[in-house]
């Protein structure tokens, strides 16, 4: 038996019905339940829980769902420092990452010659907001000086991660998985070309580098921001990024490509949720402007794909 947790706040409910349906399709023997976290063991009929069972919460947590029995996967929020630790052990290209810490020499030996200041709450760094590059020698000199937190304007606790170049139009990939599975990728471009590396502090200071910055939708257009691009490479990087957490089902994977040497790098797994954006009211907007939910799905097969990546793990940890 299948049990799949959804949450109808972030994902439409009929999308994991003709996931469900494909499943039936492939695999008639496979019981499934499409329920969401406020919901209860009592609500799957009692008998069918003398069978094998594994419960999965796609882009959610089970909250007050306990199954029965049966193997359990679900959304997980990891601590950015935490994925960056995960994947240089696993051997995971990923740019250098610590928390900012005024009393810390930077070095561009360590840090490279620029580096990106990001803030650590999830509600800022969503919108692109407070994301600052800098040269690595001026941080350090602020830091010495005790300007840091001035020249920021606030004290909100921040990442310093290393700058990876990605050309003047600063560019990311978000390749949404399912159990290791590419379900969807997408190409994020910032429309606003980044300054010249030679250019002075407050130019480099003041440039938009994140691609979801909050003050690009107003002048520009999806289309000038975001393509259903991928290339083979990215995806079966992003299978590999995807496996450093593989008890957590559903994750939206951000990579970059730096523009010089070719070689990607996995800036974050996004595991806790609101990434479902075939139907998520976050996507909303994007797929008015043209990214809708079909497109997402034709890309990859998408729902083909969640079926056949659903069954593999029923028949592996189904107990």
């Amino acid at each position: 038996m299948l049990v799949l947790v959804m949450n109808p706040a972030l994902a439409g409910f009929d999308d994991f019905l003709e996931i469900s349906r494909e499943i039936q399709r492939l695999e008639p023997a496979i019981a499934i339940h499409i329920l969401t976290p406020r919901d209860k063991p009592e609500d799957v009929p009692a008998h069918k829980w003398q069978w094998p069972a594994l419960t999965i919460g796609i882009g959610t947590r089970l909250g007050e769902f306990i199954p029965a029995r049966g193997g359990i996967m679900q959304a997980q929020t990891v601590k950015k420092i935490d994925q960056f630790e995960r994947f240089k052990s696993l051997g995971i290209a990923t740019p250098m990452t610590a928390r900012l810490d005024e009393k810390q020499n930077y070095t561009e030996e360590t840090w490279g010659e620029f580096v990106v200041l990001k803030t650590l709450p999830l509600t800022l760094t969503s919108g692109g907001e407070d994301i600052r590059m800098m040269r690595t020698r001026r941080l350090a000199r602020l830091c010495a000086t005790g300007e840091i937190w001035p020249v920021l304007g606030n004290r909100t606790p921040r990442l310093v991660q290393a700058f990876v170049d990605t050309g003047k139009t600063p560019t990311s990939w978000r390749i949404l998985t399912l159990l290791g599975r590419p379900l969807h990728c997408v190409k994020n471009m910032c429309p606003v070309l980044r300054p010249e590396l030679d250019a002075d502090d407050r130019e480099i200071e003041s440039a938009i580098v994140a691609t979801n910055h909050h003050k690009l939708p107003k002048p520009y257009a999806g289309s000038d921001m975001r393509s259903q691009e991928f290339e083979p490479e990215i995806l079966e990087f992003a299978q590999r990024v995807s496996q450093a957490y593989p008890r957590i089902p559903l994750q939206g994977i951000d990579a970059v490509r730096d523009v010089n040497t070719g070689k990607l790098y996995a800036l974050e797994i996004n595991g806790g949720g609101n990434t479902w954006h075939f139907s998520s009211p976050r996507a909303a907007k994007s797929r008015a402007e043209g990214l809708t939910r079909e497109i997402r799905i034709s890309q990859f097969d998408a729902w083909k794909v969640a079926a056949e990546a659903l069954i593999a793990a029923v028949n592996a940890e189904a107990s």
